[in-house]
């Protein structure tokens, strides 16, 4: 069963990427906060306790020590129940470095916005767009 107005954390550096994914999942229902540092990531992760996690694997990217693969086994580690998270970037490296990390599942930065929303509702249990 989907929750009500489900929370999703989206974890990306660039704003143009966070506002389409806000405006899409905003449309479909869910609450979105956004995350544009590691950090921020964290400090949201621990308090609000998200149903989902969008996560695109560059975060963090070269002006960083930690990356987007940290950041999923900092979340592995630190919670004792699961949460769905899904993975995007640019394959073939975006795919093995998040699976092989822990992510749920890859998305392709190259797929429509809508396929994300729809695996995300996929992976909370719903095939109904809207909540």
């Amino acid at each position: 069963m989907v929750p009500r107005n489900p929370k999703i954390l989206v974890v990306a550096e660039e704003e143009s990427v966070q506002k389409l994914l806000e405006d899409r999942l905003v449309s479909e229902g869910f609450r979105v906060m956004q995350a544009f540092t590691w950090n921020k990531a964290v400090d949201f992760f621990a308090a609000e306790k998200p149903d989902a996690i969008i996560l695109d694997i560059d975060f963090g990217g070269d002006d960083s020590q930690l990356s987007g693969p940290d950041l999923i086994h900092f979340i592995k580690k630190f919670r004792n129940y699961p949460a769905p998270l899904i993975v995007y970037g640019e394959p073939p490296g975006g795919i093995n470095s998040g699976l092989d990390a822990g992510a749920i599942t890859f998305v392709p930065k190259s797929a429509p916005v809508e396929e994300l929303a729809s695996t995300l509702l996929g992976m909370l249990g719903s095939k109904t767009p809207h909540l």
